[in-house]
């Protein structure tokens, strides 16, 4: 199953990373660069969206939605 994370920061990058660490398949997007890298550094499994644009996760999960302030 492939996983997709929108935004790879400080807690979708340790989501995904422990993800990946435990050898899920994940693709991760992120505007900043350095946060993709850090995050594909935990093994082999990580592919980076930035890179991989023909290809989609089946479950996107993105937790923007709960740091908007209502």
């Amino acid at each position: 199953m492939l996983l997709g994370f929108i935004g790879v920061g400080k807690m979708g990058g340790g989501l995904a990373r422990n993800l990946i660490r435990a050898g899920k398949e994940v693709l991760v997007f992120d505007l900043n660069l350095e946060a993709i890298q850090k995050t594909l550094n935990a093994g082999t499994t990580g592919k980076s969206a930035n890179r991989e644009m023909g290809v989609g996760p089946r479950y996107p999960i993105d937790y923007s939605e709960y740091l908007v302030q209502k």
